[in-house]
């Protein structure tokens, strides 16, 4: 026994890349639903599974008779099937294996590209992965572009294993690709980059094997219910802007994007000893796929996808140079960049926020989960408008007993409806409410929405606002069936984007009334530091110290570092009786620096209350 674990000890050693990197992106990828668009694909899963494939926009009343192909039909099968077994859990788990799949083969064809690769070598490798998985933390959502990205990394990793039924394989890869993600336009574009290399290659093998590859690929592509659809789908992307401005669709900025533009310089760099090698696989991937990624952000992993082999290749060669003069300056120039990519890797990771939390599940402060709930339990059934962020979720939870004004799918709208809904000026809204019969009103909301909140167009419309929190917010018309199932809900008298003066003096002539609002919002739903800060102080003056205190716990966990609520905080415990847990809260605030971006505290106030309590 003793001579058989000697045997098979190094035959495991070399799987020890793959699973170190495919744990690590696991963990980086174990993300929270929160993407708009993934309950687009769930309730098209839940079509698909009832009554086949769609051919029309069925869950809008604005377009519901619009042709609509879904490219994408496989992934949101799977999708809908995921959640029946195991819920938003289930489709976080998934993502984390389908990203983590991804860049573990990636590490498999390193690996490959440096046999008998000791520890060492992959130390001086390891820190370009991180940076890699932490430049595409923003892509790492349960959409079908995460099996793009596994794609990728399959098709780079056959090539360089060749298996003996390399077509089959290529074939039976174009064939699932083309049937979840029209993404597969980019698996034929890097068939091609072998054939290119191959063709400067001496091998005339490598030449028929990647020709057939290409047209096995091209082939399996075509077995889908749409033939080339997929591939023109993904083209029109690239002009999408003309329709519609979406953030992934923006160029990265070097301020946010920092960690992919080093990625990119290194990769860049890393092309002259690539082309010393021959390897003009390499040159092609990084040339072809970099000005995608420059044209618009949702290309990075992509690009990174396809250029850590190579690059990660050249820091391995480096590491191995025979020349001492020469290593010791590459090593140095390599640890060096190895300390600014875990530098940067820190940097997303902890101090953005441009990813969804880590963790399983569904984040509900991300999507319309309260609004939902309000339309559903109050049966409210009159026509809806809602914000194009909104649509996917409201689908996903109220069809078929509501349809959406719009949503995520794009393709599903003529163009021309999506350009006349994506910005209504002030004046307009009347007018487009009335042409479509609207309601309903579902807002959306963020943490900065205070700077340009239309809740005023709607108040100043004389709609009826019954709902509201950190994602959205309901207004319904006044008179409307609709309005009077939820009158009770009605918020007469507080917005949640007042100021500290206006929601003030309204609580002081109309305390009781102010209370009533004040009791009918759930603290704990709302994103802005500023407004948790006013309604609680509000709160806290018209006298409900219980309400206050929740506010204020909320204020909290947006703004850790604001004494203010933590002030505010032991005022409320006093307020109840709460002796000693007040008086922690007053020497926490005396301990701190009482400065906060919304406004200051009297230190002297503190200190003579916490004296009162200590005597």
């Amino acid at each position: 026994m003793t001579f058989l674990r000697l045997k098979q000890t190094p035959r495991l050693i070399v799987f020890i890349p793959f699973l170190t990197v495919f744990l690590i992106a696991a963990l980086f990828a174990s993300l929270q639903v929160s993407d708009p668009d993934t309950y687009f694909h769930l309730t098209a899963g839940k079509l698909i599974w009832a009554s086949g494939l769609p051919s029309t926009n069925t869950v809008s009343f604005t377009w519901g008779s619009y042709p609509w192909k879904n490219a994408e039909w496989l992934f949101a099968l799977i999708m809908y099937l995921l959640y029946q077994t195991g819920g938003y859990a289930a489709i976080s788990l998934f993502q984390s294996l389908v990203v983590a799949g991804a860049f573990g083969l990636t590490a498999d064809t390193v690996r490959r590209r440096l046999p008998d690769s000791a520890p060492p070598e992959w130390l001086f490798v390891l820190p370009f992965f991180l940076a890699a998985l932490s430049a595409s933390l923003f892509r790492f959502v349960p959409r079908p572009h995460i099996v793009s990205f596994l794609g990728l990394a399959l098709l780079l990793n056959l090539w360089e294993r060749k298996p003996r039924r390399l077509i089959l394989w290529f074939g039976l890869t174009g064939c699932l690709w083309a049937n979840i993600h029209p993404g597969v336009i980019f698996g034929l574009a890097v068939c091609l980059a072998f054939v290119v290399s191959a063709a400067f290659s001496a091998e005339r093998r490598a030449l028929g094997a990647a020709l057939g590859g290409t047209a096995a690929f091209f082939a399996g592509s075509l077995v889908n219910p749409y033939f080339l659809y997929p591939y023109s789908y993904s083209a029109t992307h690239l002009f999408i802007s003309e329709t519609i401005s979406l953030a992934e669709f923006t160029r990265p900025s070097i301020s946010v994007q920092t960690t992919f533009y080093f990625l990119a310089a290194v990769a860049v760099l890393a092309i002259p000893f690539r082309l010393k090698k021959r390897d003009i696989l390499y040159t092609i991937l990084v040339t072809g796929f970099l000005p995608l990624s420059i044209f618009a952000a949702r290309f990075i992993p992509k690009f990174l996808l396809v250029a850590l082999p190579g690059l990660c290749l050249t820091a391995g060669e480096v590491v191995r140079d025979q020349a001492s003069s020469r290593r010791r300056a590459a090593m140095l120039i390599l640890t060096v960049l190895g300390i600014c990519s875990l530098l940067l890797t820190a940097r997303d990771v902890f101090y953005k926020s441009h990813h969804a939390p880590f963790g399983w599940g569904m984040d509900e402060k991300r999507v319309p989960v309260g609004a939902a709930d309000l339309l559903k339990n109050r049966s409210l059934q009159g026509r809806m408008y809602n914000d194009f962020s909104q649509g996917s979720y409201l689908m996903w939870r109220l069809y078929p007993g509501q349809r959406v004004f719009q949503d995520g799918r794009i393709f599903a709208y003529p163009a021309e409806f999506i350009r006349e809904v994506a910005n209504v000026p002030q004046d307009g809204w009347a007018g487009l409410l009335d042409t479509y019969c609207i309601q309903i009103a579902v807002m959306a909301r963020g943490p900065h929405d205070w700077l340009f909140n239309r809740g005023k167009v709607f108040d100043s419309l004389g709609w009826k606002l019954v709902y509201v929190d950190g994602v959205s917010m309901v207004y319904l018309r006044p008179g409307s069936p609709d309005d009077m199932r939820a009158r009770d809900l009605t918020l007469r008298w507080v917005r949640p984007w007042m100021t500290e003066e206006e929601l003030l003096s309204t609580s002081r002539e109309h305390p009781r009334e102010v209370l009533a609002d004040l009791r009918r919002l759930k603290p704990e739903s709302f994103l802005n530091p500023v407004e948790v800060l006013v309604l609680g102080i509000a709160t806290l003056e018209i006298g409900d110290s219980p309400l206050a205190e929740r506010f204020f716990r909320t204020g909290l966990t947006l703004a850790p570092q604001d004494p203010v609520f933590g002030y505010l905080l032991a005022v409320s415990l006093e307020n109840q009786g709460r002796r000693q847990e007040a008086l922690e809260g007053y020497r926490n605030f005396e301990k701190q620096n009482p400065e906060s971006p919304w406004g200051t505290v009297d230190l002297t106030e503190a200190r003579r209350r916490r004296q009162a309590l200590e005597q």
